[in-house]
C-alpha cells in the first residue's frame, strides 16, 4: 500500500466500544494513518458502555456502531445480531476497503469472513494476549481461520503472544507478524498532581500507588488488594487507587472492607485523564496473572513513574528487572508487597527506574514506530 495514493481506504474493525488496550491501539492506528492521508473508518460491533456519543465528537474519522448486541438483552439480541452483521457486509460492500485490520480473537473470527466475503484485498487479523474466559474450542477456530486463505497474516504484539498462538491456537509460524505495542504519551496538565490528589482525597504528601486496567480475575487486582496491609504496616498514610472497572469490582471492594482497609483505598471507575492521574502517583503497579503487551505500563514508564509488574512473558523488552522497573512473581502478594516498600523507602532507586524506564519507551516504544510497522505490512502485503 503505497502512502502516496490518498484515496486508499482502511477499516478498523473492534467488536465493543470500551475503555481496554485494544481499543485504544485501534483508535490510535486510526488517527495515526487519517494523519498520513489514508481514509480510514473504525467500526464496533456494539457500544457496550455507552461510548459512541463522545467518541463521536472526539474523532474526525468516520466511527460507526453497528448495533448488532445490547448488554443485558438476550433474547433481543437473536434479532439484532444478523441485522447487525448485515450492516456490517453492507459497510464493506459500500466502502470498497482496500484494506482492514481486526482485533482481539472475536472481532477476527466476525470481520475477517466478512472481509473476504466483500473482497476487500489486504485482510489482517490480530491477537493482544488470550481473552480471559474464552473457550479452547473458539481458539482452535481462531488458529482455522488465521491458517487459512480468508486471513493475510496474523499481528501479536509480543513474542510471548506469538508463542501462544503457535502453541494454543496452531497457527503457523509463517502467517505470524510481531509488531509491539507503541504509545503516545500524553503531557499531563500543570496542575494535575495537585488536583487530582485534593480530587480523591489524598494529602499531597502521602505516597500514592496506582493501578490502573479491567477489574478482572485475569488484571490480579486482587494479589494487590492483599498487599496492602503490609505497606501500611511500613507506610499507613500510604494510598492504593485502582482506575478501571468490571465484573470482579464487588469482590474487590467486599476484600477491601474484610481487610479493613477501606479508608487507605480508592476506586475511581473508568477514567479518561490517565495521564494526569499517572502523573499525580508515586508508584505504578501492574499486577497482572496473564497479559498480551500492557499499554498501561507503558504510559507509566513513558512518563517517568517508577513502576512494578508481574513477572510475565510479555514483559520481556519492556521492563528488566533492577534497571527499569521491578518484577515480582504474579499472585505473590507478600512479594509484591516487599517491592513497594522497597520503592517508597528508596528515592534514589525510584529516580533510576523512572529515567531508565522513561528512556525505553522513549527509544523502543513510539506509536509512530508502531505505526509505521503497520503501513510498512499493509504497503508490502498490497
Amino acid at each position: 500500500m503505497n502512502r502516496i495514493s490518498g484515496d486508499l481506504k482502511v477499516l478498523f474493525f473492534g467488536t465493543q466500544m470500551t475503555v481496554g488496550g485494544a481499543q485504544r491501539s485501534l483508535l490510535n492506528l486510526a488517527r495515526w494513518f487519517q494523519r498520513r492521508g489514508y481514509t480510514v473508518t473504525a467500526a464496533f460491533l456494539y457500544d457496550k458502555d455507552g461510548l459512541f456519543p463522545s467518541w463521536q465528537a472526539a474523532e474526525s474519522f468516520e466511527l460507526v456502531d453497528l448495533h448488532a448486541w445490547r448488554k443485558g438483552a438476550i433474547w433481543s439480541n437473536f434479532l439484532r445480531l444478523p441485522l447487525g452483521l448485515f450492516r456490517f457486509l453492507r459497510l464493506y460492500w459500500s466502502h470498497r476497503f482496500d484494506g482492514v485490520m481486526t482485533f482481539t480473537q472475536h472481532s477476527n473470527l466476525i470481520g475477517i469472513p466478512a472481509a473476504w466475503l466483500a473482497k476487500v484485498p489486504v485482510r489482517i487479523a490480530s491477537n493482544r494476549g488470550r481473552i480471559d474466559g474464552i473457550p479452547l474450542w473458539m481458539e482452535r477456530l481462531h488458529g482455522v481461520l488465521v491458517n487459512s486463505r480468508l486471513t493475510s497474516c496474523l499481528v501479536t504484539n509480543s513474542a510471548h503472544v506469538c508463542q501462544q498462538a503457535l502453541e494454543i491456537e496452531g497457527v503457523r509460524t509463517e502467517k505470524i507478524v510481531i509488531i509491539p505495542n507503541g504509545v503516545e504519551i500524553a503531557s499531563p496538565s500543570q496542575d494535575s498532581r495537585v488536583r487530582i490528589r485534593h480530587e480523591l482525597g489524598i494529602a499531597q504528601d502521602a505516597n500514592l500507588i496506582l493501578s490502573i486496567g479491567r477489574l478482572t480475575d485475569q488484571k490480579g487486582h486482587i494479589t494487590l488488594i492483599r498487599s496492602i496491609p503490609h505497606v501500611l504496616e511500613k507506610f499507613p498514610a500510604a494510598i492504593t487507587v485502582l482506575v478501571g472497572d468490571g465484573e470482579v469490582r464487588p469482590v474487590l471492594e467486599e476484600t477491601v472492607q474484610q481487610l479493613g482497609i477501606a479508608p487507605s483505598v480508592r476506586f475511581t471507575g473508568t477514567r479518561t485523564d490517565v495521564s494526569d492521574l499517572l502523573a499525580a502517583t508515586d508508584i505504578f503497579v501492574l499486577p497482572s496473572i496473564s497479559e498480551g503487551m500492557p499499554n498501561a505500563l507503558l504510559e507509566a514508564m513513558g512518563l517517568g513513574v517508577p513502576s512494578i509488574a508481574s513477572d510475565l512473558g510479555a514483559m520481556e523488552g519492556i521492563v528488566t528487572q533492577g534497571e527499569t522497573g521491578l518484577l515480582v512473581p504474579p499472585a505473590d502478594a507478600p512479594a509484591l508487597a516487599e517491592s513497594i516498600i522497597q520503592l517508597l523507602s528508596d528515592g534514589f532507586l525510584r529516580s533510576r527506574l523512572a529515567q531508565n524506564g522513561k528512556n525505553r519507551i522513549e527509544t523502543t516504544f513510539t506509536l509512530d514506530a508502531m505505526c509505521e510497522k503497520y503501513e510498512q505490512l499493509f504497503s508490502t502485503l498490497m
